[in-house]
């Protein structure tokens, strides 16, 4: 596979993230799935799940608000 085929189906799994160092961070699809995934099993706290995951503990709760909102929470 030559560099852009590649370039292009690895920017396609991944999204920017703000964080408040003005820094922005990618962040993977795969990442965000384990991150719904500790925080539906309710035995986590935030920072354990940023922690776990190697995420900033802003990513966690952006993903938790959202969930809520979701309805999934």
């Amino acid at each position: 596979m030559n560099g852009i085929a590649w370039m292009v189906r690895h920017m396609a799994n991944v999204q920017p993230v703000k964080h408040k160092r003005a820094r922005t961070e990618y962040v993977s699809a795969a990442k965000d799935m384990q991150i719904e995934r500790l925080l539906k099993t309710g035995e986590y706290r935030t920072c354990e799940i940023a922690d776990i995951c190697s995420v900033d503990d802003d990513q966690v709760r952006k993903r938790k608000q959202k969930m809520q909102k979701a309805g999934v929470l």
